[in-house]
């Protein structure tokens, strides 16, 4: 197998770091190609008279690895349940949980021979004891860690695990090589998360879920996706299984071919589900935590964002399954349905990666990122984010310029919520809901704090003072349908409620 030049430069890299240094991080973006090269770095070592092993979390990726150390000549060994095990070979491919249950728990095979050992998705070594002790059992091997995201799920560098980083090109490197497809981003809605609390540098996962779980927000993802991108190959990422089924069931229940995976499925339905996506005879995959890592759909065309996360790692890994190019494919198209987007800035952006994270080189970074904030502009049109321009690359809009800065991320929020209103709720402005939510008031015979206190819950503030003594005006099907919904929740809640 051939390697690309930035490939072959990067084990030239891990050859000379490895002369100085014991752990070595090597960093390369999804779709990069790390396993490939890390293929010619085993075949090195093996050819050398030496032993390797290569360690993997899924066992997906396990096989991948597998067929990628045949394409450079290389049989190795699967350590995996299921498949037959062949310690004499140069090379052993290991499952974690395998590796962990046969040679630390039970002792059931002897630790592996290995000059070279490589552990793909490093960056969860932080976090794993696991992972952790396997390393530990090879105080004197070269450990080569492989990942796209070398930061913890808090944003800190792996320093504690690692002695020197190699990195190779950038995001925006391999979209100008033509390795990765440059994404379009859209945000057609930011949710309310303001009472969903963080655990372990992330949201709350069963409160995520329940935030994100409700009819509007399953209606908007499809709503946007026939807006922006209908009849396409799509993946979206959900915040948890009960809102992956919801998703697949609204899929198809509008005639899009679709359906739902997540980890507790049996491997033999998920991987059937998963090739029936690659054919093509389903058109939506909808996942809960599947498809974060190591998963390769060259020919995905557009990614639902479903999953708000503060975790920059687990926000690059979803984003970054868009990006491998394919026959005919210009570019990834990303539905933000999360806020990611606006949290930690596009992934193509220069990232200044450190083994060691202090505070001001954190500080830094926060200020860099709110900089580049500034200078995105998001066309009122479409929705598409650009920079560097004035004129939409979309759509052609010209951006209406008033003699300020580009509004921020805060002041971007605001807009949203008010013009952009005018594409997502129902063809009406801001202005316009509240006049329809007083004639709704009118007719129902309620007051007009009652309009005043919907239109807060569905804009996160209060109508604006000048908008007093404004006419009523007769409430459209689509904003009577929403009172009705708060009117029937306000009863269902009440109903519940202890005598």
């Amino acid at each position: 197998m051939e390697l690309r030049p930035y490939q072959l430069k990067a084990v030239e890299d891990i050859a000379e770091a490895a002369a100085k240094h014991r752990r070595i991080l090597f960093v390369l973006p999804t779709g990069g190609g790390k396993t490939v090269l890390a293929s010619q770095v085993v075949k090195n070592v093996v050819d050398g008279g030496q032993k390797a092993l290569f360690i993997c979390h899924r066992r997906e990726i396990l096989f991948q690895t597998v067929d990628k150390l045949k394409a450079f000549g290389i049989e190795a060994a699967s350590m995996i349940s299921g498949d037959p095990y062949d310690p004499t070979l140069q090379c052993v491919v290991a499952s974690i949980p395998t590796f962990h249950s046969w040679v630390i728990r039970r002792k059931k095979e002897k630790i592996p021979e290995a000059y070279l050992v490589i552990t793909d998705e490093a960056d969860l070594t932080s976090s794993s004891k696991t992972w952790q002790e396997i390393h530990e059992l090879y105080p004197q091997a070269i450990l080569l860690g492989l990942t796209a995201t070398p930061i913890n799920s808090r944003g800190k560098g792996l320093a504690e695990h690692f002695d020197v980083m190699v990195q190779g090109p950038s995001y925006s490197d391999g979209i100008k090589e033509g390795w990765l497809v440059k994404p379009k981003y859209y945000v057609p809605s930011i949710p309310d998360l303001s009472a969903v609390h963080t655990v372990a540098g992330d949201y709350n996962k069963a409160e995520l879920e329940a935030a994100m779980n409700k009819p509007k927000i399953i209606g908007d993802i499809f709503t946007n996706l026939e807006r922006i991108a209908p009849n396409k190959k799509t993946m979206v990422f959900t915040c948890g299984v009960k809102h992956s089924i919801e998703v697949a069931e609204r899929g198809n229940a509008l005639g899009i071919p679709s359906a739902h995976v997540d980890g507790q499925m049996e491997s033999k339905e998920r991987d059937e589900v998963v090739a029936r996506f690659r054919h093509g005879d389903i058109k939506l995959i909808a996942n809960c935590a599947v498809f974060t890592r190591g998963s390769d759909f060259p020919d995905l065309e557009v990614l639902v964002n479903a999953r708000p996360t503060k975790s920059l790692n687990l926000y690059l890994q979803i984003i970054g399954r868009a990006l491998r190019p394919a026959p005919g494919k210009e570019f990834a198209t990303i539905i933000d349905h999360s806020g990611c987007t606006y949290t930690h800035g596009p992934i193509d952006q220069d990232w200044d990666w450190k083994l060691t994270v202090n505070a001001s080189d954190e500080e830094k970074r926060v200020k860099r990122l709110a900089e580049k904030k500034k200078r995105s502009i998001t066309c009122k049109n479409c929705n598409f984010i650009f920079e560097g321009t004035v004129v939409c690359p979309e759509c052609g809009t010209k951006v209406e310029r008033k003699g300020k800065p580009v509004p921020t991320f805060e002041a971007y929020l605001q807009a949203l919520n008010e013009e952009d209103m005018i594409r997502t709720n129902g063809g009406l402005s801001a202005r316009e809901w509240y006049q329809q939510l007083l004639g709704f008031t009118l007719q129902r015979k309620f007051s007009d704090g009652w309009a005043a206190h919907k239109y807060k819950e569905k804009f996160r503030k209060w109508p604006a003072r000048d908008w007093k003594g404004i006419p009523a005006i007769q409430p459209s099907k689509f904003v009577a349908a929403y009172c009705w919904e708060k009117i029937n929740a306000f009863r269902l809640a009440k109903q519940k409620q202890p005598a």
